[in-house]
C-alpha cells in the first residue's frame, strides 16, 4: 500500500464512522500500547483503576471494532485461549487517536514499537527520521514533539478527507482561475493566475490558441454587459458572464469553446474551472498534503535542533535520554538531509533579502 492507498483506506472508514463516545475512546490508548489485546485483558486493565463490568467493556470494544477502529488479529490456525478474540488498533484507530487525544494520553514509544509499519509513520514521520532511529528514541521531550508533528499531519489529513465526499458525488471539483477585477488591474497582471498575463497564458495553453500573446493581447471588461473580450490584432475571444446561472461561456467568434463556473465575490466574480476527477486521482494529486507535511516536518526538526547545546546532568534520566537521542539523530541521514534543506533555503532567502539593499 502506498500513501494514496493509506488515505483511501481512512476515507472508506470515515464514510461510515460515527462518534463512539468518550468512554469507548478511552479504550483506544490501551490497544495502542499493545500489539494485540483481548476484551478480557482490557477489562482487567480498566478494573485496576475503576470498577467496570465486563459486559460494558465488551460492548465498547465491539463498538470500536464495528466502526473500523480495531482489527481482529488472526489466530494463524491456533485455537484462541479460552475462546478469546484478540484485537489490534487499526490504521483509522491510530489516526483517530492523534486527532482526539492529548500529549501524554498514551505511550507513543509503545505505539511506535507495536505498529512500526503503520501508514501514518511510514508516509509522514519516516520521511524525516528513519524508522530504526525512531524506535530507539527515548527522550520524553523529543517524543512529545513527534506526537505534535503526527497530530498536525492527522489534522491535515482530516481536512483532505472532508473534501472527498464532494469530489465523489460531483465526480470532480471547481478551482479558481482568476478574479474578473484582476484582469483589468495593472498591478495584478504578474500574479499567479491573478491578472491578464496569467489568464491569457492559461487560455493559450488550455485551448491551444496560438495567436494569444500575454505581452501584446489586451483584455477589455464591459461590466454593464458582463462581457470580457481578449483581443490580439484581428483575433478575439469573448467571455460572457451570466450571474443568474453562475456560468461564463467562452466563445471563439461564434463557436462555444468552454463553460466556466462563476462565483460572486462582492462586486466581482471568480472564474472557476470544473476539473473531472475520481477520488483516487484527487488524493494522488493532493499537493497541499505533501506541502503541509514538509512544513510540519521542518518544524519538528528545528524544534529538536534547539536542544543541540543540551548539557548532560548526572542522575537526570531525561537528560541522559536526550543526549542519547540526539546522538542517534546526528547519525540519521534523513534527519540530516532535512536540516541541510532548511539551511539551504534559509541561506538562499537571506541572500535574496540582502540583494534588496543593493538596489
Amino acid at each position: 500500500m502506498d500513501q494514496t492507498g493509506y488515505i483511501l483506506e481512512l476515507y472508506e472508514i470515515q464514510k461510515i464512522f460515527t462518534d463512539p463516545g468518550e468512554a469507548a475512546k478511552q479504550l483506544l490508548s490501551l490497544f495502542a500500547e499493545k500489539n494485540c489485546f483481548s476484551t478480557y485483558q482490557c477489562y482487567k486493565e480498566l478494573n485496576k483503576q475503576n470498577k467496570i463490568s465486563y459486559k460494558n467493556v465488551h460492548k465498547k470494544v465491539k463498538k470500536l471494532f464495528e466502526l473500523g477502529m480495531l482489527n481482529e488479529v488472526p489466530n494463524n490456525g491456533s485455537p484462541p485461549k479460552h475462546g478469546s478474540i484478540y484485537y489490534e488498533i487499526s490504521s483509522f484507530g491510530i489516526y483517530f487517536i492523534f486527532l482526539t487525544l492529548k500529549i501524554n494520553s498514551f505511550n507513543l514509544a509503545k505505539l511506535i514499537e507495536n505498529y512500526p509499519n503503520n501508514g501514518l509513520l511510514k508516509y509522514f514521520l519516516y520521511q524525516f527520521i528513519e524508522k530504526k532511529t525512531i524506535k530507539e528514541i527515548n527522550s520524553r521531550i523529543i517524543l512529545q514533539y513527534i506526537f505534535k508533528f503526527l497530530k498536525e499531519c492527522c489534522s491535515n489529513i482530516e481536512d483532505l478527507l472532508k473534501n472527498l465526499p464532494n469530489i465523489e458525488n460531483d465526480k470532480g471539483y471547481s478551482t479558481y482561475i482568476t478574479i474578473t477585477d484582476n484582469l483589468i488591474d495593472p498591478d495584478m497582471r504578474d500574479y499567479w493566475y491573478g491578472g491578464s498575463k496569467e489568464f491569457i497564458d492559461y487560455l493559450k495553453t488550455k485551448f491551444k490558441i496560438k495567436w494569444l500573446n500575454k505581452n501584446t493581447s489586451k483584455i477589455k471588461f464591459n461590466k454593464s454587459d458582463n462581457l470580457i473580450e481578449i483581443v490580439e490584432k484581428n483575433d478575439s475571444l469573448i467571455l460572457k458572464l451570466n450571474p443568474k446561472i453562475e456560468k461564463a461561456i467562452l466563445y471563439d467568434k461564434k463557436n462555444k469553446l468552454f463553460e466556466f463556473d462563476i462565483e460572486a465575490i462582492d462586486d466581482t466574480f471568480a472564474i472557476c474551472e470544473f476539473i473531472p476527477k475520481t477520488v483516487k486521482e484527487y488524493v494522488m494529486e493532493a499537493n497541499s498534503l505533501g506541502y503541509e507535511r514538509n512544513v510540519s516536518g521542518s518544524n519538528l526538526c528545528m524544534e529538536i535542533l534547539k536542544y543541540t547545546d543540551f548539557e548532560e546532568r548526572e542522575g537526570n534520566i531525561e537528560n541522559f535520554a536526550m543526549i542519547t537521542s540526539l546522538k542517534l539523530l546526528s547519525k540519521d541521514q534523513r534527519f540530516r538531509n532535512t536540516l541541510q534543506e532548511i539551511k539551504n533555503n534559509f541561506e538562499n532567502n537571506f541572500y535574496n533579502f540582502e540583494s534588496w539593499s543593493l538596489t
